[in-house]
């Protein structure tokens, strides 16, 4: 399920559901996933418990939009939402490495509301991966902050700056704390832990997986994009057909 789709799969022209008229019912579009030729149709247009949307049945595997993720920007509060504002959220947080899913403050007050906040990595990625890549979040660009396949084209050499990024593990290095991963195949990235205990967790969990998200500042040389990790809530893992790297 998804908020957007393609008219065509081969000139990649999107329309979102909430701009479709009553016209676009049982009209054929198709999966905005690159590497899913899945046929989808606009569902709930007139429905008062669940706002429009488009469903297929036969998304490819690791398909993005095989699960339903219908996070709407409009439930979210971003007026403070920046990317330099959530690594501050992120990395100022408790870090206990034992716990990977304790709450925040900002998670406490999250659950007392009735709009959603982007305060960790997950939230970030899910509302993301629901819009085009050209589209805005607070005025930053999904291009500019998520890396994963939709935007594999824009990332071909290196990564810099504040972004999330989808990866696999690729291999450690204990000496001197540094876990690699790879990026769509062809970017090495590397994750250098400020401590033993962070980068043994990591290590642990991490190793040899797929799908793993991290958010960080990247820098590039030496062939890699390299990012210190000081808490453990800067990475986590996005589970089968949940991926989009």
């Amino acid at each position: 399920m998804s908020k957007y789709a393609y008219l065509s799969k081969i000139d990649k022209q999107i329309i979102l559901a909430k701009n479709c008229t009553a016209n676009d019912i049982n009209k054929v579009f198709y999966c905005p996933d690159p590497n899913c030729n899945c046929e989808v149709k606009l569902v709930s247009y007139n429905s008062n418990k669940r706002k429009a949307h488009f469903r297929g049945n036969n998304h490819s595997e690791n398909c993005i939009f095989y699960h339903s993720n219908l996070n709407d920007i409009n439930e979210f509060d971003v007026t403070n939402f920046s990317p330099s504002n959530l690594l501050d959220i992120i990395t100022k947080a408790k870090n206990r490495t034992n716990d990977n899913n304790f709450k925040t403050d900002t998670d406490k007050v999250n659950d007392q509301s009735d709009k959603k906040y982007i305060n960790t990595i997950k939230a970030l990625y899910y509302l993301a991966i629901n819009y085009p890549v050209s589209y805005e979040i607070n005025g930053y660009k999904i291009s500019d902050l998520v890396c994963y396949k939709n935007t594999a084209h824009i990332y071909t050499k290196f990564i810099r700056g504040i972004k999330l990024v989808v990866c696999d593990f690729y291999y450690y290095n204990t000496d001197s704390n540094t876990i690699y991963f790879r990026y769509n195949n062809s970017i090495i990235l590397k994750a250098v832990f400020d401590t033993s205990e962070l980068f043994k967790k990591a290590q642990k969990d991490f190793y040899e997986k797929e799908n793993v998200i991290i958010f960080a500042n990247w820098d590039s040389s030496g062939g890699y994009s390299t990012a210190n990790i000081s808490n453990y809530k800067q990475l986590n893992i996005i589970s089968g057909r949940d991926s989009s790297n």
